[in-house]
């Protein structure tokens, strides 16, 4: 898709327990970069006290400008090594996130993630706990 052609994607959420006026968010206290084309795009909208997470694999430079945190967390690598196959890394992501973001709960998180992929539960499930024990 538009990363293979040098372009960047990108999703948002927005989770709140308040009301969610619009789901755009200029200043993201959580930004995942899985591309260095993002990691350039995205970095300077991360306030200081937010939290960047990127994959080495793909941002192999990093601003060590920026006050916010910087995490690395080498999710391709983790999927290679535990499944032989890059196509999990998004799940080991999502394990790490549900660790890293206070108020989400892992359980509820993961049932979702199962409902909406209905293939691959297994290791669906195993990608995401890798990801969730990673991360201390």
């Amino acid at each position: 898709g538009t990363e293979m052609r040098g372009g960047y994607v990108r999703s948002q959420v927005v989770l709140s327990k308040e009301v969610i006026d619009s789901p755009m968010c200029e200043t993201p206290d959580y930004f995942v970069a899985l591309s260095s084309s993002a990691y350039e795009r995205f970095k300077d909208t991360v306030p200081d006290d937010g939290v960047i997470i990127y994959d080495p694999a793909f941002v192999e430079k990093t601003d060590e400008s920026l006050k916010c945190t910087q995490k690395a967390f080498p999710a391709k690598e983790l999927s290679m090594k535990n499944f032989d196959n890059p196509l999990f890394a998004n799940t080991l992501v999502l394990g790490a996130i549900a660790r890293i973001i206070e108020g989400l709960e892992k359980d509820v998180v993961l049932e979702s993630l199962l409902h909406i992929i209905p293939k691959f539960h297994d290791r669906n499930r195993k990608a995401f706990q890798i990801g969730y024990d990673y991360v201390n």
